[in-house]
């Protein structure tokens, strides 16, 4: 199953597609930032559970094959800002696998009709940062040229609460929440193939052997969800 996971293309601007002064021009003002790109984490899992009479517990392990590219204009002035007559293309090609568990549990509070029940949804690479590798393409003026680089980000873990209520033969109450931690995706970080990347606050490389390529900032904040249903018994 895939739960991050993601796909997006824009099409040209058909005003510059065949302009000879400025093809590239086709992409958008949205190039700067992406023309496409595509997220896909899918996770294989393997799991088990046991029941003692009012307590059930589940254990699962997951094998994540993750895999991220993106294409963007690059602008190849020394001022680095967008610049339509030094104008190229960008594309990140990287890969890897990571591993994960989950584990759960429901008590059965009042037989055939109170239950509670949590889980934990643990990050991927167990609470680390993953760090995936392939390759950065860049494109100028009809020449290509590649280097093998890593690409460090992080996704969150899930802790989910829940209570299940049968308040009549047919008529249950259920409600539930989850709370996903996304503020360790502080930012995303491209750096030469198994070298640190790492900036300063003001977006400097920082690395002793300047192996940072790219810094990404993204600052998201944990999310919180509250869910309440009605359903047949």
């Amino acid at each position: 199953f895939v739960p991050f996971g993601g796909r997006m293309r824009w099409d040209p601007n058909e005003r510059f597609l065949h302009d000879p002064n400025y093809p590239l021009a086709a992409g958008g003002v949205q190039r700067w930032t992406i023309t496409e790109g595509a997220i896909t984490h899918v996770y294989s899992t393997l799991g088990a559970a046991v029941r003692w009479e009012h307590l059930a517990l589940g254990l699962t392990g997951n094998l994540i094959y993750s895999s991220i590219t993106t294409t963007q204009a690059k602008s190849y002035s020394a001022a680095g800002l967008p610049d339509t007559t030094s104008e190229g293309r960008n594309r990140v090609d990287v890969s890897g696998w990571d591993a994960s568990f989950g584990i759960g549990a429901m008590v059965e509070a009042i037989p055939e009709q109170l239950w509670f029940g949590a889980s934990y949804q643990s990050r991927p690479n167990i609470g680390g940062e993953m760090k995936l590798n392939g390759t950065l393409t860049l494109g100028y003026q009809g020449e290509v040229s590649s280097q093998p680089i890593t690409f460090i980000h992080a996704l969150p873990d899930i802790l989910r609460l829940g209570v299940r209520y049968k308040y009549s033969q047919d008529l249950e109450l259920r409600l539930f929440g989850d709370y996903t931690r996304w503020s360790v995706l502080q930012g995303q970080c491209i750096s030469t193939r198994g070298k640190p990347c790492e900036v300063s606050a003001s977006g400097t490389d920082v690395t002793p052997e300047l192996t940072t390529i790219q810094y990404m900032a993204r600052q998201w904040n944990d999310t919180f969800a509250v869910r309440l249903g009605i359903g047949r018994a």
